[in-house]
């Protein structure tokens, strides 16, 4: 995450803007696989399954 310029909850939450959900949410797919959705979620404060 660090080389993505993510170095807290603060900065994933802002990756993860409300703005450009999909494009977040894609982007952190693409480098993270299945726990980038994860990620989107917890950033968000979405119930996680």
């Amino acid at each position: 995450m660090h080389s993505l310029g993510i170095h807290s909850g603060a900065d994933l939450k802002v990756r993860s803007s409300k703005t450009l959900p999909k494009a977040s949410l894609l982007e952190l797919t693409h480098h993270f696989g299945k726990a980038g959705h994860y990620y989107y979620k917890i950033a968000r404060a979405e119930r996680v399954k």
